[in-house]
């Protein structure tokens, strides 16, 4: 008897088999997923006007890492803390305009943060030293401190709503809060 064929004994008698093997052996049906993803954390500073998320949150660790490449770790939070408030300033103010934008939106506008897309902002992601490797840590720990500021519902505005912000010469850092987000 070739292999091809397959016999089913019955009783005293053979019966060949017409029908494919694998309609023997019942196989569960596996329902698709329509579980919805849950919506992201938002959290709401309220003194503020503005809504963040997690996601948020750790798009700006990139920029981050960019925009304190050559600083001091000791001027490290404080520039996270002004670059953040800036932008959330810009977030609340393109509410104000009926423009509704997440902080990850404002981060990434074109000609606004140096750092954004560059090579240090990339490197955030695979740092190619030990060095490197380390500032990560660093920048991963400023955020968290922040996280947990937001998470709490207050994160206080360390520019007075300023929009933009200048490095001088001695590595202090001047608020603009007289020039306006939107060009007249």
């Amino acid at each position: 008897m070739p292999i091809s064929d397959l016999y089913n004994q019955g009783g005293d008698r053979l019966s060949k088999i017409v029908k494919p093997i694998s309609s023997f052996f019942k196989t569960p049906k596996v329902e698709a997923s329509l579980a919805p993803t849950p919506a992201p954390v938002q959290y709401n500073l309220k003194d503020r006007g503005v809504q963040i998320s997690d996601d948020d949150i750790n798009s700006f660790k990139p920029l981050l890492y960019g925009e304190v490449s050559n600083r001091t770790p000791d001027k490290q939070a404080l520039e996270a803390n002004v670059i953040l408030n800036t932008a959330l300033n810009r977030v609340r103010e393109y509410g104000n305009k009926g423009q509704k934008k997440s902080l990850s939106e404002v981060l990434s506008m074109p000609n606004q943060y140096q750092a954004y897309g560059g090579k240090q902002y990339q490197a955030y992601h695979n740092p190619p030293d030990e060095v490197a490797a380390a500032k990560k840590r660093q920048v991963d720990l400023i955020v968290e401190n922040i996280r947990n500021q937001i998470k709490s519902g207050k994160y206080p505005d360390n520019t007075q709503g300023a929009y933009y912000y200048v490095h001088n010469p001695d590595s202090t850092i001047t608020y603009d809060n007289l020039r306006p987000l939107f060009a007249k």
